[in-house]
């Protein structure tokens, strides 16, 4: 069920309803367990038996740590491997048989082929990545194993975030969802900008910019100006699709009184790779630095003994090992194709790069350095979208191997693309402080500027929606 469907505002509407003339949290828990079930089950319900036998296994496994401290460790790892289990074998089994068969085959051995064509579960990467950190938190001590089978279904499945995040902590969300929620006006006051913005983004901008942008990268050997106006697109697009999707969420979380992470901080401001990833995709780059970088770069330090190791300090052998397994990583959570691989090694390298450098994360240049900072990264964010979005990585090769130059239009499009693109880069910095200081706060000017939104959508929507981009993740 997509956030940009009558089917979608419908259910909505039904639940929300219901929901604030419920008795008790109890009553709402069970609510909004059992519509986000049918949320989630809307289209395929088989959907809903994987989310519940990995609900069960990680509450279960959680409880047992408390219940049993010698095992601690072991029940741990055994809950790890099998929700790492399950999504290797839905979404990753075809592209590890592959790669592995190609591997054979050039030593000379052959493999039989093989497939398997189950749809991959919406959403698996989001809920797996948010239960496995739950579990981690509390064999860490960080959260309390929650008693409650009802509030941990909740917080696995809960409709808003399950499908494409933010990727929530437990000891963020589950409060809330043990607490009890009473109807306020601000819920609506507060839910409606996020859900506006929200669907102008998507249904406006993500949706008429992907026609092109899709039209592009079909093309078999694009010139080079177009694929610099695809790759401007894309960037567009995808920032539009994803924060508008977040936006959406996080609206109708807070119509149910519940507060989500904030996703997105103005991505395309970034100076440096590292503040791009604070910026994008908060709650999976912080789920990737806690749980995996973190831990990993201590490891590598705690095993070294020597000052140096390769002309390195330990430090930085412990980062740039720890960087360019976590990124490479972040990438092959993307999707099971070497393109997102391939991109998420790039950002490592960069990061990398940079941090040799001198270049680290909390750096804050200012001047003419912060406008050539930002440009060089903006050009580098745009190198990177066009791996992300490349068909494969042999099509990419294919269009630089013979490239083609076209004609003075498409660099005079080219260029009236670009100048478009800074003014998108730059409008996340003005907008808000636009409308906190020239937007009167009073009922009637906030109702007629979320009026004219609403007339924008209905004026610029082409009349078909599109999946939202990170459904395939």
């Amino acid at each position: 069920m997509l956030f940009t469907s009558i089917d979608y505002i419908t259910f909505l509407l039904g639940v929300l309803l219901l929901y604030w003339f419920l008795p008790s949290v109890r009553w709402q828990n069970i609510l909004l367990v059992a519509a986000s079930y049918f949320f989630y089950g809307f289209v395929h319900p088989w959907f809903c038996l994987l989310l519940a036998g990995a609900t069960l296994v990680n509450y279960g496994s959680a409880r047992l740590m408390t219940a049993i401290p010698a095992r601690r460790r072991l029940l741990l790892w055994g809950c790890l491997a099998a929700d790492l289990g399950v999504l290797a074998a839905f979404k990753y089994f075809n592209f590890f048989f592959d790669n592995f068969r190609a591997l054979l085959s050039t030593m000379g051995m052959q493999l039989s082929p093989f497939a398997h064509s189950i749809l991959i579960p919406a959403g698996i990467s989001f809920y797996t990545f948010l239960m496995m950190g739950y579990v981690v938190d509390a064999y860490w001590g960080r959260v309390e194993p929650c008693r409650s089978i009802l509030d941990f279904a909740l917080f696995a499945a809960f409709f808003p975030q399950t499908v494409c995040g933010p990727i929530e902590r437990a000891n963020h969300l589950l409060p809330q969802i043990q607490t009890r929620r009473q109807w306020k006006g601000s819920v609506v006051t507060s839910a409606a900008p996020l859900l506006l913005m929200g669907f102008l983004k998507k249904l406006v901008i993500a949706d008429n910019v992907g026609v092109w942008v899709d039209k592009i990268f079909m093309m078999r050997h694009p010139p080079l100006p177009f694929l610099l106006l695809g790759a401007f697109g894309f960037a567009i697009q995808i920032y539009t699709d994803f924060s508008g999707y977040t936006d959406i969420a996080r609206g109708t979380a807070r119509l149910f009184g519940f507060e989500l992470f904030e996703n997105f901080h103005s991505p395309y401001l970034a100076v440096s790779p590292s503040d791009f990833w604070r910026r994008w995709h908060i709650s999976l780059s912080t789920w990737f630095r806690d749980y995996l970088f973190l831990p990993l770069s201590y490891a590598v330090m705690r095993r070294i003994d020597s000052d140096r190791v390769l002309f390195l300090k330990t430090e930085s052998f412990a980062y740039v090992l720890g960087t360019m397994g976590t990124m490479f990583l972040v990438g092959l959570w993307h999707g099971a194709a070497w393109n997102y691989v391939v991109w998420g090694s790039y950002y490592g390298l960069l990061m990398v790069l940079y941090h040799l450098c001198g270049v680290k994360g909390n750096w804050k240049p200012r001047g003419f350095r912060a406008v050539s900072a930002w440009a060089t990264m903006s050009l580098l964010t745009l190198a990177g979208w066009t791996l992300f979005r490349s068909p494969s990585l042999h099509w990419l090769a294919s269009v630089f191997h013979a490239p083609q130059w076209g004609t003075a239009g498409y660099q005079s499009a080219a260029f009236i693309m670009m100048l478009g693109m800074i003014l998108f880069y730059c409008s996340p910095l003005f907008i808000r402080r636009a409308l906190d200081r020239w937007l009167p706060d009073s009922f009637v000017a906030r109702a007629a500027f979320y009026a004219s939104v609403i007339v924008i959508i209905a004026v610029f929507h082409h009349g078909q929606t599109h999946d939202f981009i990170y459904l395939q993740f």
